[in-house]
This record gives structure tokens, sequence and C-alpha cells, in this order.
């Protein structure tokens, strides 16, 4: 289990060096919420902006996402571990 901010073409990638066959969830959040958590954190705006811009284009290919908006930490942990059981070989 790898926990990254990889994009699935990175992780295409990483399969071709491994040979593994890697599976991707995605925690999410909204914007937003991102841009809030980010600003709590004294990230600067270019940067901020990148990783909306990033979260975006994850939105976009990986077909499995958690919000992290909607989920408290412990329904979170659940779910992946149901993801775990119902997708790792």
């Amino acid at each position: 289990m790898l926990f990254c901010p990889l994009t699935r073409s990175e992780l295409e990638r990483a399969n071709d060096i491994t040979q593994a066959q890697l599976h991707i969830l995605l925690l999410d959040c909204s914007d937003r919420t991102r841009r809030e958590r980010l600003e709590g954190r004294n990230w600067a705006t270019v940067r901020i902006d990148e990783a909306c811009e990033d979260a975006r284009e994850l939105r976009e290919t990986v077909d499995f996402r958690l919000s992290t908006d909607e989920h408290p930490p412990s329904q979170l942990a659940r779910e992946i571990v149901n993801w775990m059981r119902t997708t790792l070989p």
C-alpha cells in the first residue's frame, strides 16, 4: 500500500518500472475545503492553485474517490479497509 499524491500517469510509469499492479483510491475534498486547509498551513497562493489543479486532474482520471468533506476520519478508515478487501488481490 502506498499513500501518495501521484497522478494516474505517474502511477502507470511506476507500474512499468515495478511490474506491480497498482490500484488507485483518491481521498478528495472540494476546492473550497482544499483552499481553506492549505491557507491554514500558510501555503502560497500559487501552490494552492497548483494543488487545486492537480486535484481536478485526479478527479478526471481516478474512478474511486472518497470525500474528506463528507466522511469523518473513522468512516474514511473503514471505507479504505473495505476498498482494500474488495479490490486488492
